[in-house]
């Protein structure tokens, strides 16, 4: 099968020819089911719900990128960890369709409520990769990362 290499200003990876970009509502649709699944502080599920098989995740708080369902696993149980309850709010929601595939990006904010009942927030950029393929549309490619305390606004004119 035949691969076509993009690159995007967050993430290098390819799409398979045969697949499908997906639809802005269904990205949308997608997106929700992922957060979903953090929601739901099962590892399992957030680490194979809305992701393809070998998909590539660089998690918020990971130091180093994981390709299949064990290390996505093994990151949401960290990420996840003895959490009471955790919420995903989307901030911003950018998309764009090439041949084969589509790009989210944009800011999240995750509302996290720990064990002993007080509660944080993480604000983070992301972008996801997703292509249909089998009918379903899937992430391939997620990287996200604490937007650092000292961030400026880059929109923001002088």
């Amino acid at each position: 099968m035949k691969k076509l290499l993009y690159i995007s200003s967050s993430m290098l990876f390819a799409a398979s020819l045969s697949a499908a970009p997906c639809a802005p509502e269904v990205v949308s649709q997608t997106l929700t089911a992922w957060g979903q699944s953090v929601a739901s502080l099962n590892p399992t599920t957030a680490a194979t719900a809305t992701y393809s098989q070998n998909a590539t995740l660089m998690g918020t708080v990971a130091g180093d990128s994981v390709s299949n369902i064990v290390g996505r696993e093994n990151y949401f149980k960290h990420f996840i960890g003895t959490n009471k309850s955790m919420g995903v709010a989307w901030n911003t929601i950018n998309v764009v369709n090439y041949e084969g595939s589509s790009v989210a990006s944009g800011l999240y904010t995750f509302s996290i409520t720990n064990a002993e009942g007080q509660t944080s927030s993480i604000q983070a950029r992301y972008t996801f990769a997703l292509e249909t393929a089998a009918g379903s549309c899937k992430i391939i490619e997620h990287h996200s990362s604490a937007i650092p305390a000292n961030a400026f606004d880059a929109r923001a004119t002088n």
